[in-house]
C-alpha cells in the first residue's frame, strides 16, 4: 500500500480497516486549531502533569473543555463511518513533546492499556506540525490484525514480516490521524525541540459501557462503568490482577530496602 493511499480529504474506511490507520487532511480549520491551541496553552500553564509516569499528557474530563470541535463537519464524517453512525468516546487528552520532553516512545499498542471492545480508534488531531524530526507517530501497517497480545509493554519488531511498510505521520496543524487501538506504533526523539502537540480523542461504539457520551447517533449502553479510562480506573474491575500483585510485590521490596519507613 502506497503512502498517498493512506491520506485524503475524507476517511476511507476500507483502507483504515486494511492498514489500521488513515490521515484525514484539514480535518479542522485553522480557526478551530487556534482556539484549541489557546485552550491548550492555558491548560499547560495551570495544570501539573497527571502523574510521574505520564508527564507529557494533560487529561481532560469533558469534551466541553476543548470546545465544540466534535461537531465540525469532518469530525462528524469520521465518526459516522466508524460504528454505523453510533459513535461514542471514552477519553480525551493532550499528548505533547517539546524542548523539555524530547524522549522517544517505544513500540507498543494501546489496546492492552484500554478497556472494552477491540474495535476502537484513536483520533490524533495535530495542533502543531508533527513530523519525524520532532517525534511524530510512526504506525506499522496491518499490525492491528494481530489483535490483543496477552500482555503489555515494549513490542518486538523482529516478529513482523521483513519490509512491512510503515506510516511515518507528517501532519500539518488540523490534520487528523485515525489509528486502530491494536496497531503497533512508536515515536522517535524530538531532535528539533519544537512543540509536537496532539489532541487525542478515543472513539468507541456509543453502546459501550465505557462510553462517556455520543459523538454521533442516539444509542447508549443500558448501563455504564463507574470509572474513567483516562484515570486508569481499570483496577476497579479486579480484586487480584497481575498488575495489582506486581504493585504489592514492589511495595514489599521497597519496605525491605527502607525498613525505617515501614
Amino acid at each position: 500500500m502506497q503512502g498517498e493511499q493512506l491520506r485524503g480529504p475524507k476517511l476511507d474506511l476500507e483502507i483504515l480497516q486494511e492498514a489500521g490507520c488513515f490521515v484525514v487532511q484539514n480535518a479542522l480549520s485553522m480557526v478551530r486549531i487556534e482556539e484549541l491551541l489557546s485552550r491548550y496553552n492555558k491548560l499547560s500553564q495551570s495544570q501539573k502533569p497527571a502523574d510521574a509516569q505520564h508527564p507529557t499528557e494533560i487529561r481532560l474530563e469533558t469534551l466541553q473543555s476543548m470546545g465544540g470541535f466534535t461537531e465540525d463537519d469532518k469530525i462528524q464524517d469520521i465518526a459516522k463511518k466508524l460504528f454505523n453512525e453510533e459513535t461514542g468516546w471514552d477519553f480525551l487528552r493532550i499528548v505533547r513533546k517539546d524542548a523539555e520532553h524530547r524522549e522517544p516512545v517505544f513500540l507498543h499498542q494501546d489496546f492492552c492499556y484500554q478497556m472494552g471492545s477491540g474495535n476502537s480508534y484513536s483520533l490524533f488531531i495535530a495542533l502543531t506540525p508533527n513530523h519525524p524530526d520532532n517525534g511524530g507517530i510512526c504506525v506499522h501497517l496491518g499490525t492491528h490484525q494481530l489483535g490483543y497480545l496477552g500482555d503489555a509493554g515494549e513490542l518486538n519488531s523482529n516478529v513482523l514480516p521483513e519490509g512491512l511498510p510503515t506510516l511515518q505521520a507528517n501532519l500539518s496543524p488540523g490534520d487528523a490521524l485515525i489509528m486502530h487501538s491494536a496497531a503497533w506504533h512508536e515515536s522517535g526523539r524530538n531532535n528539533e525541540g519544537s512543540d509536537r502537540v496532539y489532541l487525542e480523542l478515543h472513539l468507541v461504539s456509543s453502546e459501550s459501557p465505557y462510553s462517556k457520551g455520543n459523538i454521533c447517533g442516539f444509542k447508549q449502553s443500558s448501563w455504564s462503568f463507574n470509572g474513567a479510562l483516562i484515570n486508569r480506573d481499570m483496577n476497579r474491575l479486579f480484586t487480584n490482577s497481575r498488575s495489582q500483585r506486581l504493585q504489592d510485590f514492589y511495595s514489599q521490596l521497597q519496605d525491605k530496602d527502607n525498613p525505617e519507613q515501614s
